[in-house]
């Protein structure tokens, strides 16, 4: 019997291949986002987070992640950022 994929599964694939893209788009590791990969995803998939108060937000945001481990983001944490923004709309 054929295994048929979920539209979970396909949508977290999905999540994961922008993910891996970005991650390797300004150096050549695709397991973490830096600041300016972050920041680049953000702005190209989820425009309508582009505020006047965008950037202090982010900001605030990178240095708290900056202060637990380290200056960039992993794919766990990406997908807490992105649960997050999802309940805040």
């Amino acid at each position: 019997m054929a295994y048929q994929r979920s539209q979970v599964l396909e949508a977290l694939q999905d999540l994961l291949d922008v993910f891996k893209q970005a991650a390797g788009s300004k150096d050549q590791d695709t397991n973490t986002l830096n600041q300016e990969e972050l920041k680049q995803l953000i702005q190209s998939q989820l425009p309508f987070l582009i505020t006047a108060k965008f950037e202090g937000c982010f900001d605030d945001f990178f240095k708290c992640m900056e202060c637990e481990k380290g200056s960039n983001v992993d794919f766990r944490e990406f997908m807490c950022l992105l649960a997050t923004i999802v309940m805040c709309q």
